[in-house]
């Protein structure tokens, strides 16, 4: 080996030759035969992949042979050892590679086409599952895109919007949106934004078409998209299956050759080489029909799912399916995707502000109209409530029917401005002290009472409480409704 290929190459190929860890008559006996009990090389991938890369390169091997019949150890026309004792002196002067090689020269034969055979069959099954999956992968995503109703919603309302902001103009007579063109939602910006706060053209968009990004999400799911965008692409897995292809074809090759072997009737052929060859040619018409069936399936699964790529391309307006790079394609819609969302999330938490003003200002609206009867009704009137903890009550002797007490005379103001400004936080002189006797729960933070917490009593008929803390935020973000808060901001204890 190290005449043929120089002391450096040697040194390469002797340290895979130590990782074989098998003796090489057995090595020899089972390429030969192609290991029909799959157990020295078919079960054992990582001694089979140390031996096709001993034998990988076609130009060592040649090498290597005809330095054997220089050397005398085979005859130049059968590629045999010359005779016993030849064979005596390989195993005496030549290192184990050296006689490894040799010997599947000898008994092998075409050692490297045995060997690219056993590898594919121990392969196939690994390689044939991972390029299904991928071509799922590819089916998968296409059917998704092609058939979620969020995305053509949006697409048909940026047709319609587009359309419209180039009426009278060529391109204002548009009949559909490429999918790639949503990138410019994002950059599409207003000339004003006024109140409505809507900056971009996405913006516009996730307001008005109607389309959650949950939907979006479940319909379109991410880690799909991912799957596809960082495996492998149409291109790639036509090359692998190409390969399958090509393997298989070199396998029916050997197949035809030891068949040939099997069946020669030349005088002086060892009839024991010819059982051998019979025996694998049998064995590589076992391995050509087994490859045969996974290229046939990845071939016809594969153009369905081509067919079905290119139409969901030629759907969303691209005109040249074949020379879109689909990942690209994927990378933009996943941006989409990605912004679609941020600014579906800050619609919600814009609706939801708007929605907290409108009931503020709604509160705001009925404490003013409150204390305006107040100012216009100085004498004020009395207004009936329900009995409270601490309230007696009268008992009617002819009915036996219980009276509440009259309520005391609701707080009057003599300046409506004056209340709106600086209303009071304290207790008037003038109210009684049973007025809060009752425990009353603050009703933003239902956490704290007004008998042990400084709070406000709001204006209304109910005397809602509020602990100090709750109108305290509510206050410093809101600086206009100052007049929301009640009289009381210390807690009232009960005496009796």
């Amino acid at each position: 080996i190290a005449e043929a290929l120089g002391e450096k190459r040697a040194f390469a190929l002797n340290l895979l030759y130590g990782s074989i860890r098998t003796s090489n008559d057995e090595c020899v006996a089972a390429v030969a035969s192609l290991d029909p009990d799959d157990r020295v090389f078919v079960g054992k991938l990582p001694r089979l992949g140390t031996l096709w890369n001993l034998l990988s390169r076609k130009e060592d091997v040649v090498h290597i042979e005809h330095a054997a019949v220089r050397a005398g150890l085979l005859d130049d026309q059968t590629k045999c050892l010359k005779d016993k004792a030849q064979d005596a002196v390989l195993k005496q002067e030549y290192d184990g590679l050296s006689q490894l090689i040799v010997g599947l020269l000898d008994r092998a034969r075409r050692p490297r086409a045995k060997v690219q055979a056993l590898w594919l069959y121990a392969t196939v099954g690994d390689r044939a599952a991972e390029l299904s999956t991928a071509i799922a992968n590819f089916d998968r995503v296409a059917s998704a895109i092609r058939n979620s109703g969020g995305l053509k919603k949006i697409l048909k309302f940026v047709l319609a919007v587009t359309n419209f902001a180039n009426h009278g103009s060529d391109r204002g007579q548009n009949v559909g949106v490429r999918l790639s063109a949503l990138a410019k939602l994002q950059t599409t910006r207003t000339t004003n934004a006024g109140n409505s706060g809507i900056r971009t053209l996405l913006q516009f968009v996730v307001r008005h078409a109607d389309v959650s990004s949950s939907t979006l999400k479940h319909e379109i799911p991410s880690e799909l998209l991912n799957a596809v965008r960082n495996g492998q692409s149409r291109g790639t897995i036509s090359d692998a299956i190409d390969q399958l292809r090509h393997e298989r074809d070199a396998a029916a090759n050997e197949r035809g050759v030891l068949s040939r072997e099997a069946t020669t009737q030349a005088p002086g052929v060892d009839a024991r080489r010819v059982a051998v060859a019979a025996a694998a040619a049998a064995r590589m018409a076992h391995i050509v029909a087994d490859v045969e069936e996974e290229v046939s399936g990845l071939d016809a699964s594969f153009l369905a799912m081509d067919t079905t790529v290119d139409g969901v391309l030629q759907y969303f307006g691209e005109p040249n399916p074949q020379a879109v790079d689909v990942a690209d394609w994927l990378r933009q819609l996943e941006a989409f995707l990605t912004q679609y969302d941020g600014e579906y999330a800050e619609f919600r938490e814009h609706n939801a502000r708007r929605e907290k003003r409108s009931l503020l200002a709604k509160k705001q609206r009925d404490r003013e109209q409150i204390l305006q009867t107040e100012a216009d009704d100085p004498q004020g009137s009395t207004t009936p409530r329900s009995p409270r903890r601490g309230d007696s009550t009268e008992i009617d002797p002819s009915t036996g029917a219980t009276t509440p007490p009259a309520s005391p005379a609701k707080r009057t103001a003599t300046n409506f401005d004056r209340l709106l400004v600086d209303a009071p936080r304290r207790v008037l002189a003038g109210d009684s002290a049973s007025e809060f006797d009752v425990i009353h729960v603050c009703a933003q933070c239902r956490s704290c009472n007004h008998t042990v917490m400084p709070g406000a009593f709001a204006k209304d008929a109910d005397h809602t409480w509020y602990c100090a803390d709750c109108w305290w935020e509510f206050s410093l973000n809101n600086p206009d409704w100052r007049a929301e808060l009640g009289e009381d901001t210390t807690p009232v204890v009960n005496t009796e």
